[in-house]
């Protein structure tokens, strides 16, 4: 997980952990870092268990149509913004301050358009991995040893068009 919701406590969301044998290390969103020692067999299981509940709670926070249509929007003002700039610009042969504004407009709903569309792309890819967490024993069987398994812990290092192959595979079953 690279972000999460606004009320979310940074030092307590995990980004990722690993584990060599009984020494986990857990990284959190805000850069900490704890490392410990466990003997319980199943406390892979619980960090996983506790990723899964964060990942639940960021997908209820965020509404992904409303995101998407935000995305579009600022899409949109960016072509207008360059297209009238540029034709003001044709028109008059030099830059005054309203295209300057323009200009600045336009990198700021750029900005804000690659943005969402990292944190969008992020959304649909959890959604569609949460969807297809029962699935998950048999997509790494048949995945084999070959492959990085899919997990909570390793679900950013997959792209989203591999996690849509994936769900379109899988989902059916």
């Amino acid at each position: 997980m690279t972000f999460t919701y606004d009320d979310a406590d940074l030092s307590k969301t995990i980004a990722c952990f690993w584990n060599d044998g009984n020494r986990f290390n857990i990284f959190y969103l805000d850069d900490s870092k704890s490392t410990y020692i466990s003997y319980s067999e199943d406390e892979k299981e619980k960090i996983q268990n506790i990723m899964i509940n964060q990942a639940k709670d960021r997908q209820k926070a965020y509404d992904i149509m409303k995101l998407n249509g935000k995305n579009k929007l600022n899409l949109l003002l960016v072509f207008l913004l360059s297209f009238f700039t540029v034709v003001e610009t044709i028109n008059e042969k030099k830059l005054n301050l309203p295209e300057i504004l323009q200009i600045i407009l336009v990198g700021g709903f750029t900005n804000s358009y690659l943005i969402n569309r990292t944190q969008l792309k992020e959304l649909k890819k959890y959604k569609m991995f949460l969807e297809i967490i029962d699935k998950l024993d048999e997509i790494n069987s048949d995945c084999g040893e070959k492959c990085l398994p899919l997990e909570i812990n390793t679900i950013d290092e997959f792209s989203y068009s591999e996690i849509k192959s994936y769900y379109k595979q899988y989902r059916q079953k």
